[in-house]
């Protein structure tokens, strides 16, 4: 079940309230002013923003686009007295509320050494993962580069999620590169599935693009699993993986950089604080804390 579907059956056995949930994207931000129009005609009504990016809080260079946006969520704050939830942890702002960044699934269930023999990989392989559709924003064609620098036999690769057309360039040249040690699972898979490679592997990659800056659910998975990451150093996710210790970052679109840090990350031992920060982010917290904001709005 989803977290919006537990919360709504909370909300309808206690009789809090009702919910009204709908999703604004970048491109109808401004359906957001319909609100405080509506607020006139529902005076009781308590109004609950929740954001996913926050580029215009977190960005230094504020370009005017997330300056404007930053405009029109204080306008519609202040007309609605709304109260305005972040996934975002480097956020702190007076108004914002920290909602934990949902996960969950089988991860953390497996035994690497038992999934390893699974998908016939030994425990002195090497195995590198890419998780999700494979396309420019998730830096596949930086990783492809990064990974032809390595010129080691013991190193493996697996890809679940399908490969973007104007990627398969970068993927013809792994393919003859890595031949059998390249497994690739190009449709779709059950979270066992998912979460037996991701035991499996010995690091995951997100080179994301410089252009992404929110989260990754890949991110917690890879640490309810054990697993390290290899991530860009900007946005949320290169700040995660440096605050918590989740494995290393690199300058993107640096291919030598990630290969150093490949081959860097292979003589370190693994890491402690990884299943605190999943244990923070799992769907249950998300809807303890979201209740709790829930409350306290309607009472306040």
């Amino acid at each position: 079940m989803s977290c919006l579907a537990v919360l709504v059956g909370r909300l309808r056995r206690d009789r809090t309230g009702t919910l009204v949930f709908t999703a604004i994207d970048d491109y109808t931000k401004w359906l957001w002013l319909v609100l405080p129009i509506a607020r006139i005609f529902a005076p009781r009504w308590k109004i609950l923003l929740v954001r996913y990016r926050i580029d215009d809080v977190i960005d230094d260079h504020k370009l005017f686009g997330a300056r404007a946006k930053g405009w029109l969520v204080a306008l519609v704050r202040y007309l609605t007295s709304a109260t305005v939830c972040c996934f975002d942890e480097r956020v702190n702002k007076k108004h914002y509320h920290l909602l934990p960044d949902p996960w969950s699934g089988p991860f953390g269930q497996f035994e690497a050494r038992v999934a390893r023999r699974e998908y016939g990989w030994n425990e002195h392989d090497f195995v590198i993962g890419l998780i999700g559709t494979q396309d420019a924003r998730k830096g596949f064609d930086v990783a492809v580069k990064a990974m032809l620098l390595l010129a080691d036999k013991s190193v493996n690769v697996c890809i679940v999620g399908r490969i973007e057309g104007s990627q398969e360039g970068c993927a013809d040249r792994l393919r003859e590169a890595y031949g059998e040690r390249l497994t690739h699972f190009d449709y779709y898979v059950s979270d066992d599935v998912l979460a037996k490679v991701m035991a499996a592997s010995s690091v995951i990659l997100l080179p994301y693009h410089s252009a992404f800056s929110a989260t990754s659910g890949v991110l917690s998975r890879a640490a309810a699993s054990g697993t390290r990451v290899i991530a860009s150093e900007h946005g949320l996710v290169g700040w995660r993986v440096r605050r918590w210790e989740l494995g290393a970052v690199f300058r993107y679109p640096d291919a030598e950089e990630l290969a150093d840090k490949i081959r860097a990350i292979r003589r370190e031992t693994s890491y402690s604080n990884a299943k605190e920060f999943a244990s923070r982010s799992t769907d249950q917290a998300l809807v303890s804390s979201f209740g709790s904001i829930w409350i306290a709005l309607r009472d306040g």
